[in-house]
């Protein structure tokens, strides 16, 4: 899907980010569900880039390969990128 598919709210939200525009975008895209939908990468929930940030619920980008690299990103729920940092791997 082309990044120029990516939902005007999400795109939106990718700018609002501490990460650079593209890494956030290809992140999203990542996450972009056969409906259109934007949904959790590890938890299949479907993502509202408008509640506050404050809600569990708001999307959070999560590193896949490392800090470092924002290039290998994908976007959940924020408690699920909580619980992943928390819990251990098998836990998780």
């Amino acid at each position: 899907m082309p990044q120029n598919n990516i939902p005007d709210n999400w795109r939106s939200f990718c700018r609002r980010g501490r990460y650079r525009v593209k890494d956030q975008e290809a992140s999203i895209m990542k996450s972009i569900n056969e409906d259109g939908n934007v949904v959790g990468y590890y938890s299949g929930f479907r993502l509202d880039p408008n509640l506050k940030a404050t809600d569990a619920m708001y999307p959070s980008h999560d590193h896949l390969s490392g800090r470092d690299n924002d290039a290998n990103m994908v976007v959940d729920a924020r408690f699920v990128n909580d619980m992943k940092t928390i819990l251990s791997e098998e836990e998780f």
